[in-house]
């Protein structure tokens, strides 16, 4: 994972493109756990988890139902320097509550998860 923000995230849903994204974070990918044994410790690998969640800024009055389209989405994030991430099959795990700024904009924090994570450096 690049050291620097994230410059742009965009969220690609069946050939739709959302691109006013904020607050991009990427979670920490558990690689194992310690596990007690009868008199000592031991190490043991786990299934690697990817996740990330980011605020979507959504306009009220395009005619996309937004919530019910969230399946198998593609999100790429580009970092500073010319990095970028892409996430494949990405789902969502929560959906917080929307927020309006009280025109035209819905706020959505989601967390997704995600089946592959590809790098592809600068």
């Amino acid at each position: 994972m690049p050291n620097t923000a994230a410059t742009k995230v965009t969220l690609e849903i069946d050939g739709a493109e959302f691109d006013d994204i904020t607050n991009f974070t990427e979670d920490e990918r558990p690689l194992g756990k310690q596990v007690k044994y009868m008199n000592k410790l031991g190490y043991a690998a786990t299934t690697t988890e990817i996740g990330f969640s980011f605020t979507i800024v959504v306009n009220v009055n395009e005619n996309y139902d937004f919530l019910e389209q969230l399946r198998n989405a593609t999100t790429v994030v580009e970092y500073q320097g010319g990095d970028r991430v892409i996430f494949l099959n990405c789902n969502p795990t929560s959906i917080g509550e929307k927020s309006s700024n009280g025109e035209d904009e819905i706020t959505y924090d989601i967390s997704w998860a995600s089946e592959q994570r590809k790098s592809e450096p600068a």
